[in-house]
């Protein structure tokens, strides 16, 4: 059975108390497979007991000078406060359960962020690099010159096609034109860019 209070639903139950005797069964045909057979009898006493997990007095019993339905007072008031504890005990789980999303929560954004910061360095590493290999490149080119200082007017034409590309290939490794172009925009990183914004075309 159950009861509502304040929006909180009370189990319990009424129980009658039994006795139980054990009495052997003969089996008719073989000695060894004699049986158990328990017979139960109701005393006439009964009990109301509150079903839930709270702290509190769950059982009212018949007693000897006192039979259960003068303590059905204490009774109703037992059920008042277990749907008070009841509820006590859900807005606590509730609490709990807010809490412990919210630290999830808390979490994940740190997560979130260690990500995005990790991958902020590799692609500022990426863009070191090429700045690296433009410089290293732009080096040999301009060593290239100094030794052909005195034959760049003789040079063929496949040779300087050669080397116009190579220039063209520094102006298009060195990103930092364009990350200066970039910053001096203002321009916000995107959703899939992330802290570090769109990779340079």
């Amino acid at each position: 059975m159950q009861v509502e209070h304040d929006g909180e639903r009370v189990h319990f139950k009424l129980v009658e108390q039994y006795t139980r005797q054990q009495h052997v069964v003969r089996d008719k045909y073989y000695k060894g497979w004699d049986g158990k057979e328990y017979v139960y009898t109701f005393t006439g006493k009964f009990s109301l007991e509150i079903e839930g997990s709270f702290l509190g007095r769950k059982r009212w019993t018949d007693g000897k000078t006192t039979p259960l339905t003068e303590k059905l007072g204490e009774f109703v008031l037992g059920l008042v406060e277990a749907a008070a504890a009841t509820k006590r005990h859900a807005i606590a789980r509730e609490a709990e359960r807010r809490r412990w999303e919210e630290e999830a929560r808390r979490r994940e954004e740190r997560q979130r962020d260690l990500r995005a910061v990790e991958d902020f360095k590799l692609k500022l590493l990426a863009e070191a690099a090429a700045f690296r290999e433009s410089q290293l490149i732009s080096a040999y080119l301009e060593r290239l010159h100094e030794q052909l200082a005195d034959e760049s007017n003789a040079l063929a034409q496949p040779a300087k096609d050669w080397l116009d590309l190579a220039q063209r290939i520094v102006s298009n490794v060195d990103p930092t034109t364009r990350r200066v172009e970039r910053l001096k925009s203002g321009a916000a990183p995107s959703t899939y860019g992330g802290y570090f914004g769109d990779a340079l075309k």
